[in-house]
């Protein structure tokens, strides 16, 4: 073959690869250009979502109309946005897009809101249309973090992020000095008029009152256990103190009743202890009827609170004369104690505690001069003052997925990614917050 064939040759192979290379890309683009005429979507959440239409006849979820919020993103491009007002007890709903690229990997944002913002599910995956159909159609939302706040006029304020709060929004007590969250519930106790309270609400925004015992004054103190039972403390006239225990948080039992000063419920080991307010009787149970013989229990000046912390009791409060913030630590049976444990450079007393399990940090808020909150890593032993939180005092600390967040006397809300160093974070009501809770939303 001459040298003119040979050049003939590599010219007409280089010709047909280009032909092959142009048709491949061709392809491509074609099929990325491509759009579907229409996705539909089936989006589900874990509970029915509720409006004012069922107040009459159940827990309402949020005592307004609720809309669903879908977006289809390319990336961080938004493609399409679908906004559906939802019926009342709608727990799922179908939403649909046009025009969808074919052969893209696309993102389905999702979330339930009610009226006010406040958002209650929220939800995202990942997909791809294809020529023959998606590779996945469906969602399932998960409930949204929502942190609610009370305060002694009765009033709740709610939260998704700690920072920004909605409210005010009226519990139907009068005063309210607790509050907590079990069985897809939060639960706050005070007053209700002359008489004790409690009023309960799926998300914070509609109550629904319930009096527990009408002998009662008020009601002060409520916690839930991890297995969503509750216990509330009462108080009567003088020093009469009653508990009431709750499998679920709606049905509750007869009061047990003790006549002395008394602080808690705290849940430690599978069962509620509670403490005299110096420690000095200290008794178990794990149904709020049958009670532990009473414990004289190692304690200090003055107890205002109890949190079970590992393998031990931590009793919280101060010293006669206002001398120092102080804690105790108690063995899982009571029967060993550490003795008064000073937070040091602090006076007055501890109010209320938090923990973060993961972190194995305990925080500890309280009154008086000096700094008002401090933390502890070695089960109370030793504290480290914390820093950014004013000079008022603190009756309301909680752990949330955002970190600890605590509440003063003056209605301003703190928070800290780890208890640390603290920041405002608004909801200055100019009236106490007297408890903070949290869903518990991963």
């Amino acid at each position: 073959m001459n040298a003119v064939h040979i050049r003939r040759s590599f010219l007409l192979l280089y010709l047909v690869g280009l032909v092959i290379v142009l048709s491949a890309c061709h392809g491509v683009m074609g099929a990325a250009s491509k759009t579907s005429e229409r996705v539909v979507f089936s989006i589900a959440w874990d509970e029915p979502v509720e409006s004012g239409a069922a107040y009459s006849r159940s827990m309402s979820q949020i005592g307004e109309s609720a809309t669903l919020l879908a977006a289809l993103y390319d990336g961080a491009t938004l493609l399409e946005e679908t906004v559906l007002p939802l019926a009342d007890g709608s727990s799922e709903a179908t939403v649909s897009f046009s025009s969808i690229p074919i052969g893209l990997p696309l993102t389905l944002v999702a979330s339930v809101s009610a009226a006010s913002g406040l958002s209650l599910y929220e939800g995202s995956a990942s997909f791809t249309v294809g020529l023959t159909g998606i590779t996945q159609a469906s969602l399932s939302m998960k409930r949204s973090p929502v942190l609610v706040a009370v305060n002694t006029a009765g009033n709740a304020y709610l939260s998704n992020d700690g920072s920004a709060w909605l409210g005010p929004y009226a519990t139907g007590l009068s005063v309210a000095n607790s509050v907590s969250y079990a069985n897809g519930r939060f639960i706050a106790v005070g007053k209700d008029g002359a008489t004790n309270g409690l009023a309960s609400s799926v998300v914070g925004q509609t109550w629904i009152k319930q009096n527990l015992d009408p002998s009662a004054v008020q009601l002060l103190w409520v916690s839930a256990a991890p297995d969503g039972s509750v216990m509330a403390r009462g108080m009567d006239a003088g020093i009469s103190y009653k508990f009431f225990h709750s499998a679920d948080g709606l049905n509750w039992s007869a009061p047990a009743s003790f006549t002395m000063v008394t602080v808690g419920p705290a849940w430690f080991n599978g069962e509620w202890v509670i403490c005299s307010s110096n420690g000095t009787n200290t008794q178990k149970t794990s149904d709020g009827v049958a009670w532990s013989a009473p414990v004289s229990a190692g304690g200090l000046y003055q107890i205002n609170a109890l949190i079970g912390y590992g393998d031990k009791i931590i009793a919280g409060g101060g010293a006669p004369l206002n001398a120092a913030k102080q804690v105790n630590i108690w063995n899982s049976s009571i029967t060993v104690f550490s003795g008064p444990v000073d937070l040091i450079g602090t006076t007055h007393y501890i109010n209320a505690f938090a923990l973060d399990p993961t972190r194995n940090r305990l925080l500890a808020v309280g009154s008086g001069a000096g700094s008002q909150a401090a933390y502890s890593d070695d089960y109370g032993s030793s504290w480290t003052v914390s820093t950014g939180t004013g000079g008022q005092s603190f009756k309301a600390a909680a752990k949330w997925k955002g970190g600890f967040i605590i509440g003063d006397a003056a209605g301003q809300i703190y928070k800290s990614a780890n208890g640390a160093a603290f920041s405002p974070a608004g909801a200055a009501t100019g009236v106490e917050i007297s408890g903070i809770a949290y869903n518990g939303a991963p």
